[in-house]
């Protein structure tokens, strides 16, 4: 790892001293025109998920376990962890994101170079829910992220993104190789506060579509995965302010969302298989004869109470479902971005100025690894990644992760389950994110 992250810091070294000249050769971005159509990229940059997802740098893709996974490979909504064996199973994720929480005039969202002033707590909501029988799967995920900025006048003006995904999956070859496709809707919208309450002055509803695959061999202990986001096909302004918009606020044309291309690749040491066949798509074996019975003792056998039978039930399909021994898990994403077309970012939407945003084709790299430190108690992630520079003067930048996640007790809850609780940290140039979550452990 130590490594790993070395070769990623040479990587952005080198970026950065490329693009130097062209930072200092940088004007002041030029005001918008009045009737200018223009788009507003709305990608983002820094890695949105769940607590495990933030701890390995958004190196995901080919681990797909989980709700969590689907934003980042859409075979997830068929991917079965190692303790789900069942026809049916299910997955539900929640978990709240604060970014910026340490930081206030200092906080650069978008990767831009420059800081923004931020009103209020920035706050991110990410959830999902799936569903699955035998190899097929499908679920929903949505992650909605609110804050307010101040302008350099002293306005205030409140923005929203919600992005939706909604699809399906299917195991084949014994869950050899998995594929899945799904849609993915965005809505985004910007208010200013009045006294009569949040007048809408932009809203715009896009959607396109995403493919994922990913291949994990039985035998050997790895997986790789490739997804596919399309750009923003069909987009849709649904409300504006019209007539009682701001003077000289140039509103924008329409919203997109660029098309990304990601590869991801995870390799496993411990004493178990990484990939194992779930038992209900394993061969069917005969079972076993029974052994002769053994004649009947002339003592009386005990007969225990029913709250001492219900605790070593709950303690033998809890050890059951437990993976045992300790394990190490590397994890690597390499990720394409696509271009948008006239297109400026949202500080530049704010400050009213074209502020060049996706011209040029980006690339991104995340590195985790994973490793469970005390049996059945703390598993940890560590990670890295290379925040892709969307905008002309800025070369991007690169970002530390980490995040604990530690088993508090056992209960029954439609079963017997372990409670744990998550937190992981993010931290880069002008940026920080603070994450949380309570949730199983497996």
């Amino acid at each position: 790892m130590r490594g790993a992250s070395r070769v990623v810091a040479l990587l952005a070294l080198l970026v950065a001293s490329a693009s130097g000249g062209r930072r200092a050769r940088a004007q002041a971005p030029p005001p918008l025109q009045p009737d200018e159509r223009y788009t507003i990229d709305v990608y983002q940059g820094p890695v949105i998920g769940s607590t495990r997802v933030i701890g390995l740098g958004g190196a995901y893709s080919a681990i797909a376990e989980g709700a969590v996974g689907i934003p980042f490979n859409a075979a997830a909504y068929a991917q079965r962890p190692y303790y789900s064996n069942s026809n049916f199973d299910w997955d539900f994720a929640f978990d709240f994101l604060a970014p910026g929480l340490f930081q206030d005039s200092s906080f650069d969202y978008d990767g831009n170079g420059r800081s923004s002033t931020y009103a209020d707590s920035f706050v991110v909501l990410v959830g999902g829910l799936m569903f699955q029988y035998k190899g097929f799967g499908g679920g929903l995920h949505v992650a909605a992220q609110t804050y307010d900025v101040r302008d350099a006048s002293g306005k205030v003006f409140s923005w929203d993104l919600v992005t939706a995904r909604l699809g399906v999956a299917y195991a084949f070859a014994r869950h050899q190789l998995l594929v899945g496709a799904g849609i993915v809707a965005g809505i985004f919208s910007v208010d200013q506060p009045g006294t009569s309450g949040n007048q809408t002055l932009f809203s715009v509803v896009s959607s396109g579509f995403e493919v994922g695959a990913l291949w994990r061999p039985r035998r050997w202990p790895l997986r790789a995965a490739l997804s596919f986001r399309t750009p923003s096909l069909i987009d849709r302004r649904t409300d504006a302010c019209s007539d009682n918009c701001p003077q000289g606020f140039v509103l924008p044309a329409r919203a997109e969302l660029p098309w990304e291309l990601r590869a991801g690749f995870a390799y496993y040491l411990g004493a178990q298989p990484f990939n194992p066949t779930p038992r209900f798509a394993a061969p069917q074996t005969p079972a076993p004869a029974p052994p002769p019975s053994s004649p009947p003792s002339s003592r009386p056998a005990s007969r225990p109470t029913a709250a001492t039978q219900e605790k070593l039930s709950a303690y033998e399909e809890l050890k059951r479902s437990y993976r045992g021994g300790r394990y190490v898990a590397f994890c690597l994403d390499l990720v394409l971005v696509g271009t948008t077309r006239d297109a400026i970012g949202p500080d530049g939407l704010l400050e009213q100025v074209r502020e060049r945003v996706g011209e040029s084709i980006s690339l991104a790299a995340h590195l985790g690894v994973e490793s469970e430190i005390v049996a059945r108690r703390l598993r940890a992630r560590v990670g890295s990644y290379w925040e892709a520079g969307r905008y002309a003067d800025s070369a991007g930048r690169i970002h530390g992760t980490v995040s604990l996640s530690v088993r508090l007790f056992d209960m029954r809850v439609l079963g017997a389950r372990s409670l744990l609780v998550a937190a992981a940290f993010d931290g880069a140039a002008r940026y920080t994110n603070l994450g949380l979550s309570i949730g199983f452990w497996h």
